[in-house]
C-alpha cells in the first residue's frame, strides 16, 4: 500500500469488487510500473526467488543506500525513492 502511494487500505478492495469505477492517478501508474520494473529487474539479477527477495532486506554499502536496506529507502514511500531504487537495478543489470 505504501509502496504504491495509497493510504486507505479499502481502496485495493473497493477496486477487487468494482474495478470498473476504479479511479487510477498518473501517480499510481508511475509507482506501480516503478514496482513492477524492480520486480523484473531483480529477478534477471537474482536465480532464484529468494535471492531477489533477500536482495531487498540486506543492508547494501552501494552509495545510494548508505549502508541500509534497499526495502528501507523504498518504504521512505516518496516517488523519486522508487524510481531511484528502479533506475539503480536497471543499470546493474545493463552492466552484466
Amino acid at each position: 500500500m505504501k509502496l504504491l502511494g495509497l493510504s486507505d487500505g479499502n481502496i485495493l478492495w473497493n477496486w477487487k469488487e468494482n474495478p470498473g469505477n476504479a479511479e487510477v492517478s498518473a501517480e499510481l501508474l508511475v509507482r506501480s510500473s516503478c514496482i513492477l520494473g524492480m520486480y523484473k529487474s531483480l529477478h534477471l539479477l537474482f536465480p532464484t526467488q529468494s535471492n531477489a527477495d533477500r536482495w531487498l532486506i540486506t543492508a547494501n554499502d552501494n552509495a545510494l543506500f548508505s549502508g541500509s536496506t534497499p526495502i528501507d529507502l523504498l518504504m521512505a514511500g516518496g516517488l523519486i525513492d522508487l524510481s531511484t531504487v528502479r533506475d539503480y537495478l536497471e543499470a546493474v543489470r545493463c552492466e552484466r
